[in-house]
């Protein structure tokens, strides 16, 4: 990893977990008001769900590059290690014109919602809006990055995230990463909860 993608990495990361933090606070702040006091924070609560729709959006990148995104790859096991490569090509090619297209048309949204205010906080509707464009265009940079790695499923652990610390798989040996065979034993690439070898 070189110093850009590594300083891209981290600092996404970083801001994922100062908003994870903030809704941490805000939604237990938000209960502990509710039963303990009977009132709750309409402020917490709406800003919470925006920091949520970031997080996602954000997020998304950094569970690409650990191979974290649902998928059903059985098929293209069943293919040759050269057709496998093509339409893994192909299926980053179709994520590269879907994010694209996400956005553009997510910075439209952005500019109309801008004209509009929350109900609770007040502030512009495009503020939250804004998470998915920059979480769009994040995840067209981190799939260009990683864009040989996408191809061949060599998935890694994103720098400071609990794989990548003492709290990883060396440390629990049954959590492995299990990349699919050959062809000629077709699998699911999967993590394992029970071996750490390849069936």
């Amino acid at each position: 990893m070189g110093k850009f993608e590594g300083f891209i990495v981290r600092a996404n990361a970083a801001v994922i977990g100062l908003m994870m933090a903030v809704m941490f606070i805000l939604v237990f702040s938000n209960v502990v008001t509710r039963y303990c006091f009977g009132f709750s924070l309409a402020t917490a609560e709406e800003i919470a769900t925006f920091l949520m729709i970031w997080v996602t959006y954000t997020g998304a990148g950094l569970a690409l590059r650990e191979g974290r995104h649902a998928a059903i790859d059985i098929f293209q096991d069943l293919l040759s290690p050269r057709f496998q490569n093509l339409l893994r090509v192909l299926i980053a090619a179709i994520l590269f014109a879907f994010f694209g297209v996400l956005l553009w048309t997510g910075m439209r949204f952005a500019r109309f919602g801008w004209g509009l205010e929350t109900i609770a906080t007040q502030i512009p509707r495009g503020i939250p809006y804004l998470g998915i464009p920059i979480g769009a265009a994040l995840f067209i940079l981190h799939l260009g990055l990683i864009f040989k790695r996408f191809v061949r499923r060599q998935w890694a652990a994103t720098p400071g995230s609990w794989k990548a610390s003492n709290w990883g798989p060396s440390r629990w040996p049954w959590y492995t990463t299990v990349r699919s065979p050959a062809p000629s034993n077709p699998s699911w690439s999967m993590r394992s909860p029970i071996s750490s070898t390849t069936r």
